[in-house]
Formats: structure tokens, C-alpha cells, sequence
């Protein structure tokens, strides 16, 4: 099955903004996808505890910052599952 996916433009900032449509199940397997990823590929073992990454997670400032952005997009996902 293919997701419908629209675009456009804000005209602001530049940004392409895309809808695409998911159900709540699939919005929390991203979640979940994205705290794996920063668990395991983005934060140093050091900052790794019960599952959870301690801040500031790298010792890396290029990856501090990948791993504020996953957790913004995280965040934002949250929020689509909250507003339902």
C-alpha cells in the first residue's frame, strides 16, 4: 500500500512542507524507530542507561545536534498522535 503524500510550500521560510497520511500505529512505529536510533547510532555509550540516553548523549557536537533534531521530530510526532 502507497501513502498519499501532498506538498507545498511555506512561503515564510522556504520550507517544503509534506502531508502524508498515517494511521496512529504507523506514527508510533517512527517514534519508536527514531528512539532506536538515537539509543544506538547517534549517542555514546557512556550516555546510554535503561534505555534512555542521558544528555547530552555524544561527546560529538555535530551529533549533539543530529540527536536534539531527532528528538524535535519525535516530539512533533507525539504531538500528531496527541492532537487525535
Amino acid at each position: 500500500m502507497r501513502a498519499e503524500m501532498k506538498t507545498r510550500r511555506v512561503a515564510q521560510s522556504g520550507r517544503r512542507i509534506m502531508a502524508i497520511d498515517l494511521s496512529p500505529a504507523e506514527v508510533q512505529l517512527l517514534i519508536e524507530a527514531l528512539d532506536s536510533h538515537e539509543y544506538w547510532q547517534l549517542s555514546d555509550q557512556h550516555y546510554r542507561r535503561d534505555g534512555f540516553v542521558m544528555e547530552p548523549g555524544s561527546d560529538t557536537a555535530s551529533v549533539r545536534r543530529q540527536i536534539k533534531k531527532v528528538e524535535a521530530l519525535s516530539a512533533k510526532l507525539h504531538g500528531s498522535l496527541e492532537k487525535r
